[in-house]
């Protein structure tokens, strides 16, 4: 009798599960951001490593850039249906996980980079996010970020002109919509230290694209943005920051091996397509060549 193959496992719906991700980078716009998070990735990431990490993958779109540059990658998403879209692009040549990222199945020190690229901006509290990103991280282990900037000049002149529901000099996360938040340059720093990271540079990015928005035909002569991002980044205006931080401390990266229960945290137990937890009695399947690793 022919033994059918598992299923991925009910759990709640993430955010982006079902969303044609791939087709809301085809606009103009939004491709011209693409080229630049691309160049800046490509720049501020190390040469080269023994593995990373990237959380809220989607569908592999920055995978290009580390997939060379690394001897293991590891894409992580909570949308089953992104990382099928990343697994038929990017495998064998990567590792899938779908995973909750407030709880990594990966051990401490197991990486020595990461990415949470588009990510923070979707946690009303990114703390979480944060500090699992740390721990996972081994000492002098680079993580490149985003994050909504909430004190961006149009916000501020909404602000003063009381057209807007929410102020931007408030303390604490702006809420955009149900699932979007900023929170100024200052607020962010904060958090991304607080968790045990050195925050070496902010970028400013957000801008060059809202030209190519409104320059019609002459959408094609506008610069990705590559060159003013930093004093973007330094004057804190832009609408979006995209950071470069450390993992305090010092060490090495963890060899193996480097998965955990993101229940209990014990190691686990290798079985026959999957990873058993001995101390909660959880099975891990890989389905399809995603590990499900969803609590």
């Amino acid at each position: 009798m022919a033994v059918e193959a598992p299923v991925p496992r009910p759990v709640a719906r993430a955010l982006y599960e079902g969303f044609d991700y791939a087709a809301f980078w085809r606009a103009p716009a939004r491709a011209h951001m693409d080229v630049l998070e691309h160049r800046l990735v490509e720049r501020l990431l190390p040469p080269s490593g023994r593995r990373i990490l990237d959380a809220g993958c989607g569908f592999g779109r920055l995978a290009d850039v580390y997939v060379d540059r690394f001897d293991e990658c590891v894409l992580v998403d909570s949308a089953w249906s992104l990382l099928e879209q990343a697994r038929d692009r990017w495998a064998p040549r990567a590792t899938f996980v779908a995973a909750d990222l407030k709880a990594l199945p990966f051990a401490t020190g197991a990486f020595d980079a990461a990415l949470a690229i588009r990510v923070l901006h979707h946690f009303e509290d990114p703390r979480p996010v944060l500090a699992g990103l740390r721990a996972v991280l081994a000492p002098g282990g680079r993580l490149l970020f985003t994050s909504s900037n909430a004190r961006n000049p149009k916000r501020i002149l909404r602000s003063l002109l009381g057209g807007g529901p929410t102020s931007a000099f408030r303390a604490g996360p702006i809420p955009y919509d149900r699932h979007t938040f900023g929170w100024s340059a200052r607020e962010l720093r904060e958090m991304v230290t607080a968790a045990g990271f050195d925050v070496r540079e902010l970028r400013g990015v957000g801008v060059m694209d809202k030209l190519v928005a409104h320059a019609g035909p002459l959408a094609g002569l506008v610069p990705p943005g590559v060159g003013v991002s930093r004093p973007l980044g330094a004057l804190r205006l832009a609408p979006s920051l995209l950071g470069v931080a450390e993992a305090a401390g010092s060490g090495s990266v963890r060899r193996a091996p480097f998965v955990r229960c993101p229940a209990c945290r014990v190691a686990l137990v290798a079985a026959d397509a999957a990873f058993d937890c001995p101390a909660c009695g959880r099975t891990f399947p890989l389905v399809e060549g995603i590990w499900d690793f969803r609590l």
